[in-house]
């Protein structure tokens, strides 16, 4: 779907049939635009919820879902390493707003807000 001008929507749970894959054949974030391969956290940093800003909730974070992560751990679902921030969709990333898992909560009104170009991404229906 598209938004206003240089705005792409994705409503939360919509995703493209056909992932696409990066050069070691990794799938590609649709957000961030890198690998998910270890090594290769989401660069999207801040989430807006409601009216209200937030810092994601990196993996290995004591409010995270995988709080006890060891530095080589990664995170079984999007591959990220401790420190680094879950690829958005990833079930194990926790809603900085509510606690609950990020990917299907009850928070209404998600953004992704990439910094580096102003962007929101829609991330609720």
């Amino acid at each position: 779907m598209a938004g206003k001008k240089g705005m792409k929507k994705y409503p939360m749970g919509i995703r493209k049939e056909v992932m696409e894959k990066g050069k070691y054949g990794t799938v590609i974030c649709q957000d961030c635009r890198q690998e998910m391969s270890p090594g290769y956290g989401c660069s999207i940093l801040t989430i807006r919820i409601g009216n209200k800003y937030y810092e994601r909730i990196k993996a290995g974070d004591s409010l995270d879902l995988l709080p006890d992560m060891k530095p080589y751990d990664i995170c079984y679902d999007c591959n990220v390493r401790k420190g680094q921030y879950h690829h958005f969709g990833c079930e194990m990333e926790r809603c900085p707003s509510c606690l609950g898992q990020l990917f299907c909560c009850d928070c209404e009104n998600k953004y992704l807000i990439n910094t580096r170009t102003d962007t929101k991404i829609n991330k609720s229906a």
